[in-house]
Protein backbone atom coordinates (compact mmCIF):
# COMPACT_ATOMS: atom_id res chain seq x y z
CA UNK A 1 0.00 0.00 0.00
CA UNK A 2 1.10 3.42 -0.80
CA UNK A 3 1.44 6.25 1.80
CA UNK A 4 0.48 10.04 2.19
CA UNK A 5 2.83 11.32 4.95
CA UNK A 6 1.42 13.55 8.04
CA UNK A 7 3.20 16.45 9.38
CA UNK A 8 2.05 19.22 11.59
CA UNK A 9 3.97 22.08 11.68
CA UNK A 10 4.28 26.17 12.20
CA UNK A 11 3.83 29.44 10.53
CA UNK A 12 3.44 32.84 11.28
CA UNK A 13 -0.15 32.72 10.76
CA UNK A 14 -0.84 29.19 12.31
CA UNK A 15 -0.20 25.31 12.64
CA UNK A 16 -0.52 23.76 9.49
CA UNK A 17 -1.31 20.31 8.34
CA UNK A 18 0.28 18.48 5.12
CA UNK A 19 -0.24 15.27 3.93
CA UNK A 20 2.53 14.19 0.78
CA UNK A 21 3.43 11.75 -1.18
CA UNK A 22 6.83 11.49 -2.83
CA UNK A 23 5.04 13.12 -6.45
CA UNK A 24 3.67 15.60 -4.46
CA UNK A 25 1.10 17.23 -1.99
CA UNK A 26 -2.42 16.13 -1.24
CA UNK A 27 -3.26 18.47 1.24
CA UNK A 28 -2.66 21.59 3.54
CA UNK A 29 -5.05 22.89 5.62
CA UNK A 30 -4.62 25.12 8.87
CA UNK A 31 -5.05 22.94 11.61
CA UNK A 32 -7.55 25.20 13.31
CA UNK A 33 -9.76 24.88 10.70
CA UNK A 34 -8.91 21.13 10.01
CA UNK A 35 -11.82 18.38 10.28
CA UNK A 36 -11.09 14.66 10.28
CA UNK A 37 -13.41 14.15 7.61
CA UNK A 38 -11.03 16.56 5.29
CA UNK A 39 -8.60 13.50 6.10
CA UNK A 40 -10.74 10.91 5.62
CA UNK A 41 -12.07 12.04 2.17
CA UNK A 42 -8.07 12.74 1.06
CA UNK A 43 -7.12 9.09 2.31
CA UNK A 44 -10.53 7.53 0.19
CA UNK A 45 -10.19 9.42 -2.62
CA UNK A 46 -6.42 8.27 -3.26
CA UNK A 47 -6.33 4.66 -1.39
CA UNK A 48 -3.21 5.26 0.78
CA UNK A 49 -2.55 4.93 4.62
CA UNK A 50 -1.55 8.02 6.30
CA UNK A 51 1.17 7.93 8.75
CA UNK A 52 2.68 10.68 10.87
CA UNK A 53 6.17 10.98 9.33
CA UNK A 54 8.69 13.45 8.01
CA UNK A 55 9.33 12.71 4.35
CA UNK A 56 11.41 15.11 2.25
CA UNK A 57 8.37 16.23 0.34
CA UNK A 58 6.92 17.51 4.03
CA UNK A 59 10.01 19.47 4.98
CA UNK A 60 9.98 20.79 0.81
CA UNK A 61 6.33 22.19 1.47
CA UNK A 62 7.66 24.26 5.11
CA UNK A 63 10.64 25.16 3.17
CA UNK A 64 8.61 26.83 0.22
CA UNK A 65 5.70 27.84 2.54
CA UNK A 66 8.05 29.65 4.90
CA UNK A 67 9.71 31.62 1.50
CA UNK A 68 6.42 32.46 0.62
CA UNK A 69 5.61 33.99 4.20
CA UNK A 70 8.92 35.53 4.09
CA UNK A 71 8.14 37.47 0.68
CA UNK A 72 10.44 35.37 -1.23
CA UNK A 73 8.80 32.97 -2.50
CA UNK A 74 6.12 34.06 -5.43
CA UNK A 75 5.60 30.53 -7.39
CA UNK A 76 5.32 27.03 -5.98
CA UNK A 77 7.48 24.61 -7.25
CA UNK A 78 5.93 21.60 -5.34
CA UNK A 79 3.27 19.69 -7.55
CA UNK A 80 -0.54 19.53 -6.18
CA UNK A 81 -2.41 16.57 -6.41
CA UNK A 82 -6.22 17.06 -6.75
CA UNK A 83 -9.34 14.96 -6.72
CA UNK A 84 -12.66 16.51 -7.23
CA UNK A 85 -15.19 16.44 -10.75
CA UNK A 86 -13.58 17.50 -13.54
CA UNK A 87 -15.53 21.41 -13.07
CA UNK A 88 -13.77 21.12 -9.76
CA UNK A 89 -10.08 20.27 -11.09
CA UNK A 90 -11.08 23.36 -13.86
CA UNK A 91 -11.74 25.27 -11.34
CA UNK A 92 -8.66 24.15 -8.99
CA UNK A 93 -6.20 25.16 -11.89
CA UNK A 94 -7.69 28.25 -12.85
CA UNK A 95 -7.30 29.91 -9.18
CA UNK A 96 -2.98 28.35 -9.57
CA UNK A 97 -3.46 30.29 -13.08
CA UNK A 98 -4.20 33.85 -10.83
CA UNK A 99 -0.88 35.72 -11.11
CA UNK A 100 0.98 36.19 -7.25
CA UNK A 101 -0.22 39.78 -5.56
CA UNK A 102 -3.71 39.88 -7.80
CA UNK A 103 -7.01 39.12 -7.30
CA UNK A 104 -10.25 37.86 -9.45
CA UNK A 105 -13.66 37.88 -8.42
CA UNK A 106 -16.04 34.65 -8.32
CA UNK A 107 -17.23 36.25 -11.58
CA UNK A 108 -14.78 36.96 -13.30
CA UNK A 109 -12.80 33.69 -13.02
CA UNK A 110 -15.70 32.01 -14.52
CA UNK A 111 -15.83 34.39 -17.33
CA UNK A 112 -11.54 34.15 -17.94
CA UNK A 113 -12.37 30.05 -17.99
CA UNK A 114 -15.58 29.31 -20.04
CA UNK A 115 -18.42 29.67 -17.30
CA UNK A 116 -19.77 32.93 -17.16
CA UNK A 117 -23.02 32.34 -14.95
CA UNK A 118 -21.39 30.08 -12.47
CA UNK A 119 -20.54 32.28 -10.07
CA UNK A 120 -21.88 30.37 -7.52
CA UNK A 121 -20.85 26.96 -8.44
CA UNK A 122 -16.99 28.42 -8.70
CA UNK A 123 -17.23 29.66 -5.09
CA UNK A 124 -18.53 26.06 -4.18
CA UNK A 125 -15.41 24.19 -5.81
CA UNK A 126 -13.19 27.12 -4.24
CA UNK A 127 -14.18 26.49 -0.61
CA UNK A 128 -13.56 22.66 -1.61
CA UNK A 129 -9.63 23.12 -2.29
CA UNK A 130 -8.21 21.23 -0.01
CA UNK A 131 -3.76 22.56 -0.58
CA UNK A 132 -4.50 25.69 0.99
CA UNK A 133 -2.18 28.73 -0.56
CA UNK A 134 -0.44 26.80 -2.83
CA UNK A 135 -3.73 26.81 -4.72
CA UNK A 136 -4.29 30.30 -3.89
CA UNK A 137 -7.86 30.31 -3.49
CA UNK A 138 -7.68 33.29 -1.00
CA UNK A 139 -7.24 35.75 -4.53
CA UNK A 140 -10.63 35.33 -5.01
CA UNK A 141 -12.47 38.30 -3.63
CA UNK A 142 -16.69 38.80 -4.11
CA UNK A 143 -17.65 41.05 -7.14
CA UNK A 144 -18.42 43.89 -4.66
CA UNK A 145 -14.39 44.10 -4.11
CA UNK A 146 -14.67 42.78 -0.80
CA UNK A 147 -12.18 40.17 0.36
CA UNK A 148 -15.61 37.22 1.15
CA UNK A 149 -14.80 34.32 3.26
CA UNK A 150 -12.17 31.45 3.57
CA UNK A 151 -11.46 28.77 5.45
CA UNK A 152 -8.69 29.62 7.46
CA UNK A 153 -10.47 32.63 8.23
CA UNK A 154 -10.85 36.05 7.18
CA UNK A 155 -7.90 37.68 9.15
CA UNK A 156 -5.34 34.57 7.51
CA UNK A 157 -7.26 35.63 3.42
CA UNK A 158 -6.38 39.64 4.68
CA UNK A 159 -3.11 38.60 5.48
CA UNK A 160 -1.59 36.47 2.66
CA UNK A 161 -3.75 39.19 0.45
CA UNK A 162 -1.33 41.81 2.25
CA UNK A 163 1.88 40.02 1.77
CA UNK A 164 1.64 39.63 -2.07
CA UNK A 165 0.14 43.49 -2.21
CA UNK A 166 3.19 44.86 -0.37
CA UNK A 167 5.82 42.57 -2.42
CA UNK A 168 4.48 44.09 -5.86
CA UNK A 169 4.42 47.69 -4.41
CA UNK A 170 7.43 47.11 -3.02
CA UNK A 171 8.82 45.47 -6.43
CA UNK A 172 7.77 48.02 -8.19
CA UNK A 173 9.53 51.07 -6.07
Amino acid sequence: MSYLYKSTFETPIGTMTSLVAEDGIYFLQFADSLTSKQIKRVQKHFQRKIIEKDHSMNLKVKQELCEYLEGTRTEFTIPTIMKGTVFQTKVWQALKNIPYGTTLDYQGLGKENGYPNASRAIGNANSSNLIMILIPCHRVIRSDGSIGGYAGGVSRKQYLLTLEENYIVSKNH
